[in-house]
């Protein structure tokens, strides 16, 4: 993946308009805090260097899940609510998509939201940010 492929076409309120509001928001919103898949992103990204900078990510240094395309939507139809705890130890509940049982499943679902999600340090996610401004002038 080059760094072009980490800035989304649409920007999330451009995209929103194109989807169901509330299936939209799950993924747009929710699906990245669901913390089976905050799990299965940190396994997968971990281990490479960040798309933007090409450094290495580390669980100690502030990383936020980006979104690569928000044109999607959830369409999986289960919901889940957990306790979970913030990258500050402060403990939260999570209510959103159900991405574990989707998983098990609906793979296909999963995938489909999976695989727009990528692991960028803090500071590359807000210049992808900048990047997308730029190009959408």
């Amino acid at each position: 993946m080059n760094r072009n492929d980490l800035i989304p076409k649409l920007g999330s309120g451009q995209a929103k308009k194109a989807f169901d509001e509330t299936k939209w928001r799950l993924f747009a919103k929710r699906c990245q805090r669901n913390p089976f898949m905050r799990e299965m992103i940190l396994d997968r990204d971990l281990k490479h260097p960040c798309g933007w900078c090409n450094r290495k990510i580390e669980a100690k240094h502030p990383w936020n899940i980006h979104h690569v395309d928000y044109s999607h939507e959830c369409t999986f139809d289960l919901m889940t609510k957990e306790k979970t705890v913030s990258i500050y130890n402060n403990p939260r509940n999570y209510t959103g998509p159900d991405c574990r049982t989707c998983f098990w499943m609906e793979p296909d679902k999963f995938n489909a939201c999976f695989e727009r999600l990528k692991l960028v340090h803090q500071w590359c996610n807000h210049k992808i940010e900048i990047e997308r401004q730029k190009t959408k002038k």
